[in-house]
């Protein structure tokens, strides 16, 4: 029996450098701080990414992109909250990182159409 190799290529370099540059823009440590914090959540997600490709089954590949997907979308909507928020003095690093979640929320949905399909 043959081992799937997904191999599905999803790209968070652009939110993470998004993210990383934001923090030299950052007016205070809080905002710091949770920068950092959404930088560690995408590399978790990128470990979560990483190990889809050593699964060995559709259906676990499925689950793994799903979940993926889910947590862009959790992601996306905990930035949107903080827009309307405005809880933080700078803005822009948010309206570009909601940009490049919501990018990444559409690639990994087509790429998870295209595998699984």
């Amino acid at each position: 029996m043959l081992i799937p190799q997904t191999l599905i290529e999803i790209n968070t370099r652009n939110i993470y450098d998004c993210l990383d540059n934001a923090k030299f823009e950052a007016k205070s440590l809080s905002e710091q701080n949770i920068i950092l914090e959404f930088q560690l959540y995408i590399l978790k997600v990128d470990i979560l990414i990483l190990e889809s490709n050593n699964q060995c089954d559709l259906k676990s590949i499925r689950l793994t992109f799903d979940k993926v997907c889910r947590k862009f979308i959790l992601l996306s909507k905990q930035i949107e909250l903080m827009i309307k928020s405005s809880m933080l003095l700078t803005q822009n690093w948010l309206y570009e990182a909601l940009k490049q979640t919501k990018k990444l929320i559409i690639e990994i949905q087509e790429a998870t159409v295209r595998f699984c399909d």
